[in-house]
C-alpha cells in the first residue's frame, strides 16, 4: 500500500533516445503518458548528441501521492546523457512541484541506474529537508572484468557517462570579443577570439583565474588550414557553453585552492593582448589575487606569458602562474631523432612567434628551443607551480614514440594503455622519466617555485574533479593536487615533490585511450 501511494506521483525520464515515441504505456497497458520536450534546456547547453532538446515522460501525481516523486532513468540504446541535461530536467521538475515533495525516489535500470547511484546524494540535497528521499538502482552494479563484443561497448558507454556526470561543473556561456578584430587579433579563420567568463562574487570579486586551454599546435600552412575547421582554429566552432569543474569550480567543496573568484577559459596566444585588455576593462585592473594557468599547450603559454601577465596587474596584487602538463622536454624519439625540436621550430616559424618569446631565452638560444620550459622557466621571476606526470601520456605518444618514429606500430597498444607495455617499453619509459627529471632539475633551486610530479600515465590533471580533488584522487606524499596548489598559492606550505617510479603510486588515474 505504501509503495502504491508513492507510485501515484510518477515521473519517468528517458534522455535523448533515438526515435522517442510520442506516448508510452506505464504498467500493464493501464496508463498512457505523453512525451514532454524540454525546449528551455537548449539555451543552457543541455542537448542530446544531435543537438535536439532532452525529453521525458511525465505523469502528475494525485491524491495522497501529489507530492511523491519517482525519477527513473531508462536506456534503450548506447547513448550517454550529460550532467547539464540532468540539471535542466531536475530544475524543470522542481518548478513542476517537486520542491514540495514529501517522498521521492531517484531510480533507473542498467546504465540508467548508474546516474541514479552517482547523483543520489545530490538529488536528496535539492529537496526539502523533511522529505523522505531514497535511490534505487536496477541492474546497475557493474563488475570490472575483461569483456568483448556488445558488453564491452556497453561498459565503454557507461564509463563515458560516469566521467560526464561526476564532473560537478557549472555551465558558463561564451563571450565573443568582436572589438579585437580591428586590432588584427583573430582566430586562424578570421573569426573573433572568444572565451568563457564566469564573474567572481563576494570576497572573490577581485580575484582572477585565467585558464588557457590546450590542444597542441599547428606547425605549417597545411595543418593550420585543417585547424580552421575545428574549435581550435575558429570561434564559430567553439562550444557555446562549457562546464567549469576541477580547478575551475567555484565551489569550495570541490576546489579549496581558491576563494570565489573570476575564471576565464580562452583560446589563442596571438590574441593574448586583446583579451587581457578586455579583462582589465572588466575589472582585472583592480585584481588582488590572480593566477594565469593552462593545460597542455595552454599551460606552455601560461609559462611563456607569466612575467608579462604579472606586469599588467597592480603591484600589490598576488600574482602567480600554474602549469598543468606543460613541461614539454626536448628529448629524442625511440628511433633516435629530434622530432619535437623540429616540430617546435616549425611552430615558431609558421606563427612568427620569436618576437613574443621571452627575450631572456631568445638572446642566447634559437627561438624554437625557447618553446621548451627547461630553457625558459629558470628566468621567470613570477612564482610558478608545475603539475606534471613524469610519464606524461601526450609526451610519450608524441615526443618519445610518435608515429613517424614507430612506422610498424609496435608502440600502439602501449601508448593506448600503459598496462599493455612490454618490459622493454617500460624500461624505455623509465629512461624518459629520467630525462624529464633531469630537465626539471636543470631549473635549479627556487623558494617560490613549486612542483607536483607524480608517476601517473596522464596528461592534464587539474581540470577534472576526478584528478583535482575527490576522495579517490591521486595523491603524492599524502597530498592531492588541489591541496598542494592551494598551500603553495596562499604560502601555507612549500610543495616540491617528485613521485617514485611507475608503478609505485597506486592512487594514479592512468589514462586508457582504447
Amino acid at each position: 500500500m505504501e509503495i502504491t501511494k508513492i507510485l501515484q506521483g510518477l515521473c519517468l525520464v528517458i534522455f535523448c533516445l533515438i526515435m522517442l515515441n510520442d506516448k508510452v504505456v506505464i504498467g500493464e497497458g493501464e496508463t498512457m503518458v505523453n512525451l514532454t520536450i524540454l525546449e528551455s534546456a537548449v539555451s543552457k547547453g543541455a542537448v542530446c548528441l544531435d543537438g535536439t532538446p532532452p525529453a521525458y515522460y511525465y505523469e502528475k501525481g494525485y491524491g495522497e501521492g501529489a507530492n511523491n516523486w519517482i525519477i527513473y532513468f531508462r536506456i534503450n540504446k548506447l547513448h550517454f546523457r550529460g550532467a547539464r541535461i540532468f540539471l535542466a530536467l531536475i530544475e524543470n521538475f522542481l518548478e513542476k512541484g517537486m520542491k514540495n515533495a514529501k517522498n521521492a525516489i531517484l531510480s533507473g535500470g542498467s546504465a540508467g541506474g548508474l546516474p541514479a547511484l552517482i547523483h543520489c546524494d545530490r538529488f536528496k540535497a535539492l529537496l526539502p529537508n523533511s522529505a523522505r528521499v531514497k535511490c534505487l538502482a536496477d541492474g546497475s552494479y557493474f563488475l570490472h572484468r575483461m569483456v568483448k563484443g556488445t558488453m564491452q561497448l556497453l561498459l565503454r558507454a557507461i564509463f563515458t557517462l560516469l566521467i560526464v556526470l561526476i564532473s560537478e561543473g557549472h555551465p558558463v556561456e561564451i563571450t565573443y570579443l568582436q572589438s579585437a578584430v580591428a586590432k588584427g587579433a583573430v582566430c586562424l579563420d578570421g573569426s573573433p577570439p572568444a572565451y568563457h567568463f564566469d564573474k567572481g562574487f563576494g570576497a572573490g570579486v577581485n580575484n582572477w583565474f585565467i585558464q588557457l586551454e590546450g590542444g597542441a599546435w599547428c606547425n605549417n600552412a597545411t595543418t593550420c588550414l585543417e585547424r580552421t575547421k575545428t574549435r581550435l582554429g575558429s570561434s564559430k566552432l567553439m562550444v557555446k557553453t562549457v562546464s567549469f569543474s576541477g580547478i575551475l569550480s567555484n565551489k569550495a567543496k570541490f576546489n579549496p585552492a581558491a576563494d570565489p573568484r573570476t575564471k576565464v577559459f580562452y583560446r589563442g596566444a596571438r590574441i593574448f593582448s586583446a583579451v587581457m585588455d578586455d579583462f582589465l576593462a572588466k575589472g582585472m585592473k583592480n585584481a588582488q589575487n590572480a593566477i594565469l594557468a593552462g593545460c597542455s599547450a595552454g599551460s606552455l603559454a601560461a609559462i611563456l606569458h607569466c612575467d608579462r601577465f604579472k606586469g599588467l596587474l597592480p603591484s600589490g596584487a598576488k600574482v602567480k602562474c600554474l602549469s598543468d602538463a606543460g613541461f614539454f622536454i626536448n628529448t629524442q624519439t625511440i628511433s633516435g631523432t629530434s622530432h619535437i625540436e623540429k616540430f617546435y621550430s616549425e611552430v615558431v616559424n609558421t606563427h612568427g612567434s620569436a618576437k613574443n618569446l621571452p627575450q631572456s631565452c631568445t638572446s642566447r638560444l634559437k627561438p624554437g628551443l625557447c618553446f621548451f620550459p627547461q630553457n625558459v622557466a629558470q628566468q621567470i621571476q613570477t612564482p610558478l607551480f608545475l603539475v606534471n606526470a613524469a610519464y606524461d601520456s601526450w609526451q610519450i605518444k608524441n615526443i618519445l614514440a610518435p608515429g613517424v618514429a614507430d612506422p610498424h606500430g609496435t608502440w600502439r597498444n602501449c601508448k593506448l594503455d600503459i598496462l599493455k607495455c612490454s618490459s622493454a617499453q617500460l624500461q624505455t619509459m623509465q629512461a624518459f622519466r629520467s630525462e624529464f627529471l633531469k630537465a626539471l632539475n636543470s631549473l635549479g633551486p627556487s623558494s617560490t617555485r613549486g612542483y607536483y610530479i607524480n608517476s601517473c600515465y596522464a596528461h592534464c590533471q587539474t581540470g577534472t574533479q576526478e584528478t583535482w580533488l575527490r576522495d579517490d584522487s591521486p595523491v603524492l606524499s599524502g597530498t592531492t593536487i588541489a591541496k598542494a596548489v592551494g598551500d603553495w598559492y596562499y604560502e601555507r606550505k612549500r610543495f616540491q615533490e617528485i613521485d617514485c617510479p611507475y608503478p609505485c603510486n597506486k592512487t594514479c588515474k592512468n589514462r586508457n585511450f582504447e
